[in-house]
């Protein structure tokens, strides 16, 4: 079974090839310097990104027997944050280039790239090159709210209002 209704939001900036930098030109021109805990940082950039234009990412969700996969296509220059993960799961880079920040390391892949994401994982993402990520969860559920339930820790941003999380699809 597939879904092609949902989109994920990111800011586009095509000005630059890095998180640091990319950061530095959503605050108008201001650092924003990677030091905090992850979630800290993490959402001062989701609030920095809430204003400026957002970018639609599609998504395809599939349903197999006892497995959910996520795919999400993003375009170059898009700056991106992801949710926190529950589980351990495996994901693979179909397509592009990417950089990943996730509170300790940054770290570039290129396609073909698969990798496995750890429990508690939240991520800054910047694409350099559109790109295809898609992961894997093992579940039985049937519908994507299930799904989110089951593999995403829930955090509210407390920078943000609640008109930009439902925008972003934050809550």
């Amino acid at each position: 079974m597939e879904n092609k209704n949902s989109v994920e939001v990111g800011f586009s900036t095509s000005e630059t090839n890095d998180i640091e930098n990319a950061l530095e030109l959503i605050n108008d021109g201001g650092a924003v310097p990677l030091v905090g805990t992850r979630d800290e940082v993490i959402d001062v950039v989701e609030s920095i990104m809430a204003s400026h234009p957002q970018v639609e990412c599609p998504l395809l969700h599939r349903f197999t027997n006892n497995m959910y996969i996520r795919e999400v296509f993003v375009p170059a220059g898009t700056l991106l944050t992801s949710k926190i993960h529950k589980h351990e799961h495996p994901f693979v880079l179909s397509q592009g280039a990417i950089t990943m920040w996730d509170g300790e390391k940054q770290v570039s892949i290129s396609a073909p790239f698969g990798g496995i994401t750890k429990e508690n994982t939240r991520r800054i993402v910047f694409v350099h090159e559109d790109c295809v990520f898609t992961t894997f969860h093992v579940t039985d559920k049937k519908t994507v709210e299930e799904v989110e339930d089951e593999i995403l820790i829930k955090h509210d941003n407390p920078l943000l209002d609640e008109n930009i999380k439902e925008l972003l699809k934050l809550k």
